[in-house]
């Protein structure tokens, strides 16, 4: 016969065994836990950054321009537009770190092009050539009509382009350019 000591012994190495493995399992699920907060990048809180800058390219200044892709600038105008702001701000504002684009500051004007002699089927295929085959650009020139029209769609449709972008320096710039014009030429004031 087993004396009564032995009896007992074995249930509690059992009992042992299985409390100590759930505290290795306990300890292992802890580390990781931590391991893992550790090395998780730290949550953003946007309320107390400023905003960040979308710049229009690789080491560029420019920040917010991209937008101006939706007026319906080719490809040629917008890397034009984009390569003479670069060279400007490079010689007037050389310790600026950005230029953001304002866009609230966007303005569609009238062409000073005078367009005289022509019929409005010519300034119609004209401006369809300018505008990439659109049917339904309209003429808002020093005879246009619709000059004065305050529609969204139509304003797009004006070719004069002005915009400012602030620079960190404090300083405001004005572009102005138009669209339908050629050679494309930039002015910035």
């Amino acid at each position: 016969m087993q004396d009564e000591s032995s009896i007992n012994r074995k249930p509690l190495s059992i009992k042992t065994l299985l409390i100590a493995g759930g505290v290795g399992f306990v300890a292992i699920f802890i580390g990781v836990a931590i391991f893992l907060i550790a090395t998780a990048e730290p949550e953003q809180n946007l309320e107390n950054e400023e905003p960040s800058l979308e710049y229009a390219g690789e080491n560029s200044r420019l920040a917010g321009i991209q937008e101006l892709l939706t007026l319906g600038l080719t490809t040629e105008q917008y890397t034009t537009l984009y390569s003479e702001l670069n060279k400007y701000f490079d010689r007037t504002d050389p310790t600026a770190t950005y230029f953001e684009y304002l866009p609230e500051s966007l303005t569609f004007q009238k062409s000073s092009i005078e367009v005289s002699g022509l019929s409005d089927e010519e300034l119609a295929a004209i401006l369809a050539s300018l505008g990439e085959n659109d049917a339904t650009a309209e003429l808002f020139g020093p005879e246009g009509t619709q000059a004065n029209s305050s529609s969204h769609d139509e304003k797009l449709q004006l070719p004069v382009v002005s915009f400012r972008l602030a620079s960190n320096t404090g300083k405001e710039y004005t572009v102005k350019f138009d669209r339908s014009a050629t050679p494309f030429k930039i002015e910035v004031f």
